[in-house]
This record gives structure tokens, C-alpha cells and sequence, in this order.
């Protein structure tokens, strides 16, 4: 009787406890009746089923529900049942109180697993010397330390001109340095030549290296290098490198309980780029590959606060424009020591028509899009293109994208 009211106590919010509570309260007072019927004689049963009449007539007198015995108090329709069952004389067999015993067990197993299933144990542990070289090593390959030249919460709008400014490992080649090739970029930028080294890789390329690294395809990124429907190529013409190496200075690793690590790892740039300051990068994987989820500088901009101001159009959904928003505001992580306060749609008559033609024509782009923002500038890093404790207002971001895919950035200023 105590573990069904301790059980009770615990469950009281599962209505099966409550039904299994009141049958195996049944169970226990007609097992209680069977054993007494046994040790006593046929004529005896009369006077044992008078006494249990009069046992529950003293109790509603008293008014005394609250007993943890048979609780004698369950109606006339089963007292009527256990009289005539003791008249009877026969003999129950105790399976029904075994079936209702293991169905409270079951029943409070299924519970403690329900609260459980939510709690997902984790362990957290610093990152040994050899994992910080590891890691450090890993950053400084020419596959990933584009991947850190800018600020970004989410993969979608890190730097990729910067990660694949020199190919990012990846065969630049073969067939890309034939005549057509180089003619087909002439065509496409209005150039006469070429006049320093051109970095050329194929979309298919592209494609499967980023969803390797970072686990989204080239549709998904705002990469503004021409394109050449002809050739599927994308072109970016550039006259150095961005080598850096990084030096990986504190981080530790969190396992959850499918053994899937989560990496936070400080890395501080080394040599000519020591002035960038130490980022912070978080990372998926194991071994000697991670999945790249984002990476932080310490003087990175800032959206917390900005202001969304919603501009009626007659040629874009609410929809359309907010992705372009989010689109900026995903990026301004990487406006160091800047401070997005507003931004919004520019409205339909703002871009020239000529200017539409001229973006779309040379980002091969369907549709154009113009918002105007405004933002703060803070203490900056010297040397910097912003004044120092300023307001820019009026600052205006150009973006194209092709059938209603994702917006991309090709164009910011006054």
C-alpha cells in the first residue's frame, strides 16, 4: 500500500497511475478477502463479511478516507462484489495484482525515460598541447585559412573572395589557361587583357569543397567573381596572396553522448597579419578534418541593436527584401569596430535604370536590389577607411541574385 501511494505521489500528473492506483486497490482488498476465506471455515464467511459491513459503516461515520490499509471505502457496487465473493468461496487466483504491479513498473519506467529523454550527457575538456599544434597546423593549409579572414556566425556569409583567392587548393590548371578561356573573361569584364594572375576554378569545384568544409553548396554563398555560363567557371583576377598561418593559442573540445566533438579554438595570426588580432572559430569533426561552423574576430561588427524599417514595393515581396536585409546584417560581422544601427529597402525608383542593367549585366544577375543603412564607427585599428567615433548614414549595399536565389553583396558605398 505505501509504494502505490509513494508512486502516486511521484506521478500524480500521468492519469494511467491514477487508474492502475484504484485497480490495484481492488486487487489488494479482494486478495486480502481470498486469504482470509482460506484460513477460515464456510460458516465463518458470514460473520468475516458482516464484520467488513460494519467496519465501513463505523468509517463513514468517522469520515476517515485517508488510511493506508484496504481503504474500505470503494462503493456499495464492489462491496456487493466482495461479499459475494467471500460467500462464495472462491478461489481468485492472484494474477490480476501481478499484471497491475508490472504494469506500474512498466509504467513508471516509460516516465523516468519521458523526463530523460531530453538530457544529453557532455563532457568538456581543455585541448592537449598536440591538439593545439594540430589544430593550428590545420587552420594554416591552404584549404582553410581563408575561411578565417572574417568575421561570421554563420557560414553563409563568410569572405569567400577571400577563401578561394588563390584557389583554396583546389586544381586552377589545367584547361582554364587556354586562349578561350582567357578570351571568355576579356568578354565578360570588358577588359582588353589581362593584367595581373587570375585565379579560375569550376563551379562543380567549388561546390563540392564547400559542402566538405562548411556543408552548403556554391548556391548558397555570395561569391561575386564573374561567371561563365559557357564554361562554368568562376573568375577573380588578383595581383598577390593571402597566405597566413595561425597559430592556435587555447581552446577545448565538448562530446556529447554519440561522441560527435564540438571544437572552440582561439587562433592568433602570425607574421605579417599579427595586427588582425585573435579570432575565435568553432568547429565539427574529428581526426585531422573539421566542418568550419564560424569564426569571430574580437573587434567584429556588430547587429545586436539594428533597426529593420519597412519600405512598401511594388516589385518586391516583404519576404524578398528581408532576405536581402539578412543577407547585409549576416556580413556586417566582418565591418570591425563598426556598429549596424538601420537598415532598409531603398525603394523602387532608386537604382537607375541604366545602374540595374549595368550590375545585372555584369554579375550575370536577373534582379537588383539597392538598401540604404546606417551605422556607427567606434575605435578602429589603424590603418582603417573609417573615421574614427563617426555616424555613416545613407550608406548604401547593391545586391543581384539570379531567379530568386540568394542575394549577393557586389557593391556598398555612398
Amino acid at each position: 500500500m505505501i509504494l502505490r501511494y509513494l508512486v502516486l505521489v511521484v506521478y500524480f500528473f500521468d492519469p494511467v497511475i491514477w487508474l492502475a492506483f484504484y485497480a490495484s486497490g481492488r486487487d489488494c482488498e479482494l486478495a486480502c478477502d481470498e486469504e482470509v476465506s482460506d484460513q477460515i471455515c464456510e460458516e465463518e464467511h458470514k460473520e468475516y463479511g458482516a464484520c467488513l459491513l460494519s467496519i465501513v459503516e463505523r468509517r463513514q461515520r468517522m469520515n476517515n478516507r485517508i488510511v493506508l490499509s484496504t481503504n474500505m471505502s470503494t462503493g456499495k457496487k464492489f462491496m456487493k462484489e466482495r461479499i459475494l465473493n467471500i460467500m462464495d468461496r472462491k478461489k481468485k487466483s492472484h494474477l490480476a495484482m501481478m499484471l497491475t504491479v508490472i504494469l506500474m513498473v512498466v509504467i513508471t519506467g516509460c516516465a523516468y525515460e519521458k523526463n530523460n529523454a531530453g538530457t544529453v550527457e557532455t563532457e568538456t575538456r581543455n585541448l592537449t598541447e598536440e591538439e593545439l599544434k594540430q589544430i593550428g597546423e590545420w587552420a594554416s593549409d591552404i584549404e582553410n585559412y581563408g575561411f578565417f579572414l572574417s568575421s561570421y556566425q554563420d557560414p553563409r556569409y563568410a569572405d569567400y573572395d577571400e577563401v578561394f583567392y588563390v584557389g583554396a587548393g583546389m586544381d586552377v590548371s589545367y584547361e582554364y589557361s587556354s586562349e578561350e578561356v582567357a578570351e571568355e573573361y576579356l568578354r565578360l569584364t570588358g577588359d582588353e587583357e589581362v593584367m595581373t594572375d587570375i585565379t579560375v576554378l569550376k563551379r562543380s569545384d567549388i561546390d563540392q569543397f564547400l559542402h566538405r568544409k562548411v556543408g552548403i553548396g556554391v548556391e548558397d554563398i555570395g561569391l561575386t567573381w564573374m561567371y561563365s555560363s559557357t564554361y562554368d567557371l568562376y573568375y577573380f583576377q588578383h595581383g598577390d596572396t593571402n597566405a597566413i598561418t595561425y597559430q592556435c593559442t587555447e581552446g577545448s573540445v565538448t562530446v556529447d553522448e554519440n561522441g560527435e566533438k564540438l571544437y572552440t579554438v582561439t587562433l592568433k595570426p602570425l607574421a605579417d597579419y599579427e595586427g588582425m588580432g585573435s579570432c575565435t572559430a568553432t568547429l565539427k569533426g574529428a581526426g585531422s578534418e573539421y566542418e568550419i561552423l564560424s569564426c569571430m574576430y574580437e573587434n567584429c561588427g556588430h547587429v545586436e541593436d539594428v533597426t529593420v524599417k519597412e519600405v512598401e514595393s511594388g516589385k518586391y515581396s516583404p519576404e524578398d527584401i528581408r532576405s536581402a536585409i539578412d543577407t547585409v546584417i549576416g556580413g556586417f560581422y566582418d565591418w570591425n569596430g563598426c556598429t549596424l544601427k538601420e537598415i532598409y529597402y531603398a525603394g523602387d525608383d532608386i537604382v537607375a535604370m541604366e545602374s540595374r542593367e549595368d550590375y545585372a549585366s555584369r554579375y550575370q544577375a536577373d534582379e537588383v536590389i539597392e538598401l540604404f543603412s546606417s551605422f556607427d564607427v567606434g575605435e578602429v585599428d589603424e590603418p582603417s577607411a573609417w573615421n574614427e567615433n563617426s555616424t555613416y548614414d545613407g550608406w548604401n549595399w547593391i545586391l543581384v541574385r539570379n531567379k530568386g536565389g540568394r542575394w549577393r553583396i557586389v557593391d556598398f558605398g555612398y
